[in-house]
């Protein structure tokens, strides 16, 4: 399912699929009632974890940069940070547990219509099939309006 809700464009380099995961992944922080960690949690995170990043290279990876290219084991530990399976990252098509694939399909629908993350909060406490449904529902009276 996940490759059928992921909509990566076949244009995107896979850093810029990955700096696209990696701010859905806040964004499920966010919608979740967590501030998203600031740098200095996140090096520090990492830093357990046996992989070191600098502020600059945070960024570039963030934004996709072609000069930003993480490494296998920063995408492992990042995954582990953010509690998903590193494959998630690791690979183009990666998939997630369902009830994070839920909220991630949720949050994309509900940013592509301008929604912020107190709607994202609301129904956060529903099933991934909901979750699901109301990003479908999103979906489709985007595309009956345009």
């Amino acid at each position: 399912m996940a490759a059928e809700n992921a909509h990566y464009d076949p244009a995107l380099t896979d850093r810029e699929v990955v700096a696209q995961k990696i701010e859905l992944l806040i964004d499920v922080m966010r919608a979740r009632g967590h501030e998203p960690a600031s740098f200095s949690e996140i090096q520090r995170e990492l830093s357990k974890r046996g992989v070191q990043i600098s502020r600059t290279k945070w960024f570039r990876i963030r934004k996709g940069s072609p000069d930003g290219r993480p490494t296998p084991d920063l995408l492992r530990a990042l995954a582990d940070y953010f509690d998903v399976d590193a494959n998630y990252l690791l690979h183009r098509d990666g998939q997630v547990s369902a009830r994070v694939e839920a909220e991630l399909n949720l949050l994309q629908s509900l940013k592509l219509i301008g929604a912020n993350d107190v709607t994202a909060r609301t129904v956060g406490n529903l099933s991934p099939d909901a979750l699901n449904e109301i990003a479908a529902a999103i979906n489709q009276l985007r595309h009956a309006s345009e």
